[in-house]
């Protein structure tokens, strides 16, 4: 039977809003006064942006990150009030991406494509097809060495949850799948992390383009001390653009975006892995996605590397589980709608510091009424 086209609870029909962007920093410079949570704080400054959108992705930048994101949704075209939608945000009507048309490419240990049942990657029964619903792609430099044991993907909810009976066992499966994740569902401000090398699906890492950053303690040009001194919040919002504008003084510290029709990216570490490791085990670790999670999932590991400013890291996160364009998350066996158990509150993805002091990116996924308010 195919998933229904309508998204509706107590007799009001909805649609996804999609948001992402950079945020500034809650200490140091670009220091601005706080919200009472940190989900309004990262809100704020989050913008809609169109799903699936290749061609034209998300080009952010602040004190630390500079880069491209792009979300991809698996059949949103399809939901009632979608293109009603897209006119009230002020985005353009997409199809799905031809990302999902091609099967990822994880490297040399095949990441499950033969395997049998569901591999960690949501390929079943050796069947060789892309059964993902949703794509986070993200390609971006740091401006500034980071250990890699600090710094993680996740989310936090500034409510309770309303958790249905069987949560325990979504998270035990869930975490079967990311030996790394903390999750605690449980709390009065539930949330969830891991670390980002052990999490995302494929990374790559390339060489970044020799110029060097201008001023690694803060925001590289161009930025108007006058106009952040007269209007911080306005100015950090020009933090974010689309990637078919120019950044004139800054162009070449920006990474090229790889994936303008939906192309995967291939898993490649070699610039990544530490050289001291054993060389036949790295010649593996370099090009399996498996391996390479598995290897980051330990800590010791995880402290031996770090993030580097002359290099370009792309990152791919998708699954088969999160229906983005219907809000439900699909398990083996069951399936429950976010809707129902968020407690009225977006679903986030923040790239971030462990402490949470510094968010290169984030994204938010909500549903809003069909033909409802505008941001």
């Amino acid at each position: 039977m195919a998933p229904s086209s309508i998204v509706e609870f107590n007799n009001i029909r909805y649609r996804i809003r999609i948001s992402a962007g950079p945020v500034p920093n809650k200490t140091g410079k670009g220091q601005c006064s706080r919200p009472s949570s940190d989900t309004d704080f990262i809100s704020q400054y989050l913008t809609p942006i169109a799903a699936n959108n290749d061609s034209d992705p998300l080009l952010i930048e602040t004190e630390d990150f500079v880069g491209h994101i792009v979300f991809r949704i698996k059949g949103q075209d399809q939901i009632s009030g979608y293109e009603d939608g897209q006119k009230q945000d002020g985005l353009p009507i997409l199809k799905d991406s031809a990302w999902f048309d091609q099967i990822p490419v994880f490297g040399y240990g095949g990441a499950g494509l033969e395997g049998q049942g569901t591999s960690r990657f949501g390929f079943g029964g050796g069947k060789r097809q892309n059964t993902h619903l949703s794509s986070l792609q993200i390609v971006g430099r740091f401006k500034r060495e980071w250990p890699a044991d600090q710094i993680v993907i996740g989310g936090t909810f500034e409510k309770p949850l309303k958790l249905p009976p069987f949560v325990s066992t979504a998270i035990k499966f869930l975490q079967s799948l990311d030996p790394g994740l903390n999750i605690d569902l449980t709390g009065p401000r539930p949330g969830y992390s891991s670390s980002l090398l052990s999490c995302i699906n494929t990374i790559n890492v390339s060489e970044a383009n020799p110029c060097p950053f201008s001023d690694l303690d803060g925001p590289t040009p161009p930025h108007d001390s006058a106009k952040e001194a007269k209007d911080e919040n306005e100015d950090d919002k020009k933090h974010w653009r689309s990637s078919s504008e120019t950044l004139t003084n800054n162009m070449t510290t920006i990474p090229p975006w790889p994936s303008p029709n939906g192309e995967h990216i291939i898993e490649n570490t070699d610039l990544l892995i530490d050289t001291a490791e054993d060389p036949k085990k790295r010649a593996k670790l370099v090009r399996d996605a498996n391996l390479r999670r598995a290897y980051f999932s330990k800590s010791k590991h995880l402290a031996r590397h770090q993030f580097r400013t002359d290099l370009v890291y792309s990152f791919d996160l998708f699954n088969p589980f999160v229906d983005c364009a219907r809000f439900a998350l699909k398990l083996p066996g069951f399936s429950l709608d976010f809707f129902k158990y968020l407690n009225d509150q977006p679903l986030t993805y923040e790239i971030k510091s462990r402490d949470g002091s510094v968010v290169f990116a984030a994204m938010s996924m909500e549903l809003v009424p069909v033909n409802g308010p505008t941001e």
